[in-house]
């Protein structure tokens, strides 16, 4: 804006200045604009052709005075010589000498001697433009005199009309750089008042809850920076308020999900504890039975609090992470010996596809183990009988890829990319046969990344899901 406003100042300054040389130079040089200026001057009478005739003539009549300054003392030889034959062209011819006193007087012959010349009577001679010059007469490259010559024609006609032509070019140049000013006044105030206008609506949009009016202004400039930054501001404005909105779905939906499966395993508890009060459980058998389902139940809600507590501890930063440098083989070889033993006495295989690389790791064993432990425990859900759960490892650039993949139910594609999301439960109909609230792989993600890694999914339906997650090792 900076740089408009100063080309349109240069601008408004050098147009009319270059019009004025222009016309000026035309006027000087224009042989129609000569012929209109000299058309009334006169010269005894006659209309001159070019306003140097006039110079010419003074220089032609300048050289007879010097010729003949030796007559001087002769008034009538030097009168004969000097002004009898130019009388036509000249009225009067006054010489003085270098004291100011008279040595010719054209037209008063008693002057001669008798007349001393003050400056306010010369001075009219070399200032006036019209009719009146005064001229050096020369004698051995030694100024000897000063001739004054009044002509007999008038050149104010010719300075009326280079003075209207002048003031006319002037006012013309100003007229113009008035209509620049004008101009360029307007498109800089148009290029200012635009964008602060749309800037006005997005920002009123903006206050009233809508964040979809754009600020349509592309310009490299100042403000077109602001506009630039202003709209990138609305559209985070606008990811920030679908997120909050999109979070409170999900945290509505959680506190429903939350509440149901809460009140389930309370509901049993109390049924149980009811059917004990009451002597229901008539025998050490069935009292056993209905103990076992109170503790399950217990244990249930127990998990389900833990899992809420984890994840708002990791959300806000204050979860406990015990980092130490560890040797990845030793790790990861520590836990999957333990789902190994655990899958032994069950109807899933856990597979272990490739040796464990040896690299040093920045980590927290036990929350590593805890992800590893919420990815498996999702996907025994899923595999059904005979299902196969298996695990890799393996070494990229600077990390360490893990990889837990199933061959169960999969994922569908509309729900692939929230599966992360906090409070997320995904299909519900799946989180109610199988119980869980969803938070399993959003603990997931954010114990990863407090490692400095990064965690993703792909799966595909009637086929499985790999889960994904790299942490970065210590070269």
């Amino acid at each position: 804006m900076r740089k408009k406003i100063l080309t349109a100042f240069s601008l408004s300054l050098i147009i009319p200045i270059i019009i004025n040389i222009s016309l000026f130079y035309l006027i000087n040089n224009s042989t129609v604009i000569n012929n209109y200026l000299i058309s009334d001057v006169k010269l005894n009478e006659k209309t001159i052709k070019d306003i140097e005739d006039i110079e010419i003539f003074l220089d032609k009549f300048t050289l007879k005075l010097e010729d003949n300054y030796s007559n001087i003392n002769d008034y009538d030889t030097f009168y004969k010589e000097v002004f009898k034959n130019n009388k036509k062209y000249i009225y009067n011819v006054q010489i003085i000498d270098s004291k100011n006193m008279v040595l010719f007087d054209a037209l008063n012959k008693n002057h001669i001697n008798n007349k001393l010349f003050t400056k306010e009577e010369i001075t009219p001679f070399t200032e006036d433009d019209n009719y009146r010059t005064a001229t050096y007469i020369y004698k051995d490259n030694e100024i000897v005199a000063t001739a004054l010559i009044s002509l007999k024609f008038n050149l104010g006609s010719y300075f009326e009309k280079y003075a209207y032509i002048t003031l006319s070019i002037s006012i013309f140049s100003l007229l113009i750089l008035v209509g620049l000013i004008i101009f360029f006044s307007f498109k800089i105030s148009k290029s200012i008042s635009e964008p602060i206008k749309s800037l006005h609506l997005s920002a009123e949009a903006i206050s009233q809850g809508n964040f979809n009016v754009s600020v349509p202004y592309n310009e490299k400039n100042e403000i077109g920076k602001f506009c630039s930054v202003f709209d990138n501001m609305r559209i985070e404005l606008k990811n920030s308020f679908e997120e909050k909105k999109k979070y409170e779905e999900s945290r509505k939906e959680l506190f429903a999900c939350i509440s149901h499966d809460l009140r389930t395993p309370i509901t049993s508890i109390k049924s149980y504890v009811e059917g004990l009060e009451q002597g229901l459980a008539t025998n050490k058998e069935k009292q056993d039975r209905y103990l076992s389902v109170i503790k399950n139940k217990t244990n249930q809600l127990d998990k389900m609090i833990d899992d809420l507590f984890c994840l708002s501890q990791l959300e806000i930063g204050k979860f406990p992470m015990d980092f130490q440098v560890e040797d990845s083989n030793e790790i990861f070889t520590d836990i999957f010996n333990t789902f190994e033993i655990e899958f032994k006495d069950k109807p899933i295989n856990f597979k272990i596809n490739n040796p464990i690389p040896s690299v040093k790791l920045k980590c927290d064993k036990r929350r590593i183990s805890q992800v590893i432990s919420n990815i498996v425990e999702n996907g025994k859900k899923y595999v059904g009988h005979d299902g196969l759960i298996q695990v890799s490892t393996v070494l990229e650039d600077t990390s360490l890829i893990i990889s837990i993949k199933d061959n169960g139910s999969g994922i569908e594609p509309d729900n692939l990319p929230y599966v992360f999301d906090h409070f997320f439960t995904g299909e519900k109909s799946r989180t109610k046969k199988h119980g869980g609230t969803g938070l399993g792989l959003a603990i997931c993600k954010q114990i990863i990344k407090a490692h400095g890694g990064h965690i993703w999914i792909e799966s595909t339906v009637h086929i499985g899901t790999t889960v994904y997650f790299k942490l970065p090792f210590i070269v």
